[in-house]
């Protein structure tokens, strides 16, 4: 049995939600879900900067590529920031 996810939307709230995005034209939908990764993202580095202030810029976003590729296999180390 799977879980039901735990939600503050009303059924009726996301139901309209839902609604109103059906009705968008599929590039819309697909700049809205970039829009969201592109803000996760960023949430993310801040996050990042802020619990290791240490990490060069480099640092930060070698680690949110870690995370956004979950068992990917990366590039090594450089010495040059990159």
């Amino acid at each position: 049995m799977t879980p039901t996810p735990k939600t503050d939307t009303s059924p009726a709230a996301a139901e309209a939600q839902v609604s109103a995005l059906r009705r968008l034209l599929p590039e819309r939908r697909l700049a809205l879900a970039v829009d969201m990764s592109l803000t996760a993202r960023a949430l993310v580095g801040a996050r990042l900067r802020t619990e290791h202030p240490e990490w060069s810029e480099a640092e930060v976003q070698r680690h949110l590529l870690r995370l956004t590729l979950a068992g990917a296999v990366l590039p090594p180390e450089s010495d040059d920031g990159g």
